[in-house]
């Protein structure tokens, strides 16, 4: 009907029209056909135009920024969102005829963003995070694409009408809806049940919007509001779902902020322990000892504050010793190889002990250890090498420093008096910050022990 219509109008100057008039009578007038100056349908179509720039625009941020699951599905929503407009604007506008040809591309093309519109449920499911029910269901992501494809089939083979899409994106529109409340319902943090809500109401207003005052008027025989004001309201989803993916981003960064933070708390805790804390201990109990033998004679009183003396400067030294980790410059593998050996010798030198590291050569040409690693392995081996002179009495600690693969190998193996592990464990700090320090960077520490077989602790951590 629509191609006999337009031949019409292609072959006349001017056609008939009857008019019927509020009386009940007719009345025929002829009326001129010429086609519309492009200003008049610039003027027409050019906000339904604007809503494609910025829907186009919004879809390469998104997909530029936000690198995951949801910033996919998202810049997809927009890019099919893009195309429904640029397919409606000239089917919309009545007075603009169109070639049988060119109706029928706009009409296909727009029959098929719609259903990319339903992008829009998929991201709803996996906004702010995806949901449970995804884990045991995988297949439900691909349901509102293969409902508007299956749609899309039977409209282009003319088994359908176009209308038979507008029920599933009803329900779909109903599956975001029942999405989004799920998830502003199971989020805790105050922060994002905001970005949830922001993230709700833009689809939901919209949604209302085009199916209250845009469908529902044709199924009444109403006349609808003009597209126009549709393709304007609309402009709630480019602003306000990349806004929601802005904040969540910032979300998930002061988390990890937050995260970082309470480790370096951690770590300050470990080495309060590790490094100053036993020291402190002895340096109060002997000064205590001190004041209660102040009275029994000069020479005790000597030897205890020369403890005292002692235990400061060597609490000094292991504080010069935790800056040199720290320091930048020390950072090559031979200069780590050569701070762990002096300070091996130095620790053992006193007490009779024999000890040894041997690096193996492949050590030296590995890439620089960054901070973190440089301190965990420091700490780690400070601690095996301390329990293994202070605890175990050990009179023989044997250790090498090797790579295997991409992970660093550091094994302390000593002839002291061993324990049992399980015991050790129970209200001992060292070994646990140990194993906490090395889990930290994805490494592991394995101690094997036997009382009176001496132990065996194996440090592993990732180069990377």
């Amino acid at each position: 009907m629509q191609e006999q219509i337009y031949n019409l109008l292609q072959a006349q100057a001017a056609v008939p029209v009857t008019f019927v008039d509020q009386d009940g009578s007719f009345r025929t007038e002829p009326v001129g056909v010429s086609s519309l100056p492009l200003l008049v349908v610039l003027r027409r179509t050019w906000l339904i135009y604007l809503v494609v720039v910025v829907c186009l625009s919004s879809a390469v941020s998104v997909f530029r920024r936000h690198h995951s699951p949801q910033g996919a599905v998202l810049a997809f929503f927009l890019l099919a969102s893009a195309l429904y407009f640029t397919s409606s604007a000239p089917l919309v506008a009545r007075s603009i005829t169109l070639t049988p040809f060119a109706f029928k591309l706009f009409t296909v093309t727009l029959h098929t963003a719609a259903g990319g519109l339903s992008t829009l449920a998929h991201f709803a499911l996996l906004f702010p995070g995806p949901k449970r029910i995804l884990k045991n269901y995988p297949w439900m992501l691909y349901l509102p694409y293969a409902s508007f494809l299956l749609a899309t089939t039977l409209y282009l083979s003319g088994m359908t009408a176009f209308g038979t899409t507008f029920p599933l994106l009803f329900a779909w529109v109903m599956v975001t809806a029942g999405a989004f409340l799920h998830s502003l319902m199971k989020a805790g943090d105050p922060f994002l049940r905001k970005q949830i809500r922001l993230s709700l109401m833009a689809p939901v207003l919209v949604s209302l919007f085009f199916i209250c005052l845009y469908l529902l008027p044709g199924v009444l025989r109403l006349p609808p509001v003009d597209f126009r004001y549709f393709a304007l309201f609309f402009l709630l989803l480019p602003f306000a779902l990349p806004l929601a993916m802005d904040n969540l981003a910032l979300y998930h960064e002061r988390l990890a902020v937050e995260q970082a933070s309470q480790q370096e708390k951690e770590h300050i805790r470990a080495d309060l322990h590790d490094l100053i804390l036993n020291n402190l201990a002895v340096i109060s109990r002997t000064s205590e000892v001190a004041q209660t033998q102040l009275g029994g004679g000069n020479v005790s009183v000597s030897k205890r504050l020369e403890t005292i003396q002692d235990l400061t400067a060597k609490t000094s030294r292991r504080l010069r010793e935790f800056l040199w980790v720290l320091d930048d410059r020390h950072s090559s593998w031979d200069a780590v190889s050569s701070h762990l050996r002096s300070w091996g010798h130095e620790i053992t030198e006193d007490t009779g002990c024999e000890f040894e590291l041997e690096v193996a050569q492949e050590v030296s040409s590995l890439s620089p250890p960054d901070l973190r690693l440089r301190i965990t392995l420091d700490r780690i081996y400070k601690e095996a090498i301390l329990n293994a002179v202070t605890h175990a009495r050990a009179g023989q600690i044997k250790a090498s420093l090797f790579c295997h693969g991409a992970t660093v190998i550091c094994a302390v193996q000593d002839n002291g008096i061993g324990f049992v592990l399980d015991t050790a464990l129970d209200g001992h700090y060292g070994i646990r910050n140990m194993q906490r320090r090395a889990e930290e960077l994805g490494g592991t520490v394995t101690i094997t022990s036997q009382c009176g077989q001496g132990t065996s602790v194996k440090i592993e951590l990732p180069l990377q």
